[in-house]
C-alpha cells in the first residue's frame, strides 16, 4: 500500500514539475515597420527581436512614467504632511480641552470653599491669616471671571 502512494505521488510531482516550453521560452519584443512595439511568447518572422525574461521587473517605459510616479509621490507626501499636521491640532486642542477640564474643576473647588467656609485663611511670611470680607468677594469675583473664561 505504502510503495503504490509512493509512486503516485512520484507521478504527480513528475507531471507538475515539468516544465512546458512556453514557461521556459521567454517573451520576445520586437518593433514592426510602422514603430508599433510588439510582444509574443514566440519570435517574429524576418524580424529582430529581443529575449525578455518575465520573471524580472518590468522596466519603467519611459520618462513620463517617472515624472508621473513623482508626482504621485510628492501628492502623497503632501497628503501624509497634511493629515499630520491636522493629527498634531487634534491632540493640542484635546490637551487644552484637558488641561481647561482641570482649570474649571479646580476653580469650582475654590469657588466652593470661599462661599461655604466661615474663616479662609491664606499664608503670608510663613503665618496663616484670616482673610478680610472684603477681599474674599473681590477673590470671588476673580475666580468666577476665570470660570467664564475656562469653563465653557
Amino acid at each position: 500500500m505504502f510503495q503504490r502512494v509512493l509512486f503516485i505521488t512520484a507521478i504527480c510531482l513528475g507531471v507538475t514539475g515539468l516544465p512546458t516550453s512556453s514557461a521556459t521560452a521567454g517573451i520576445y519584443k520586437w518593433t514592426d515597420d510602422s514603430g508599433k512595439i510588439h510582444y509574443s511568447d514566440k519570435p517574429p518572422v524576418n524580424q529582430k527581436s529581443t529575449t525578455m525574461n518575465p520573471h524580472t521587473a518590468v522596466p519603467q517605459g519611459s520618462h513620463e512614467a517617472g515624472k508621473v510616479i513623482n508626482k504621485q509621490a510628492i501628492e502623497f507626501n503632501k497628503r501624509r504632511d497634511e493629515r499630520l499636521k491636522q493629527n498634531a491640532v487634534k491632540k493640542k486642542k484635546l490637551a487644552e480641552q484637558e488641561k481647561n477640564k482641570q482649570q474649571c474643576a479646580t476653580l469650582r473647588k475654590n469657588l466652593q470653599i470661599m462661599l461655604t467656609r466661615n474663616r479662609v485663611t491664606k499664608m503670608v511670611n510663613g503665618k496663616q491669616v484670616v482673610i478680610p470680607y472684603e477681599e474674599r468677594l473681590k477673590k470671588m469675583e476673580q475666580i468666577q471671571k476665570n470660570m467664564d473664561k475656562v469653563c465653557k
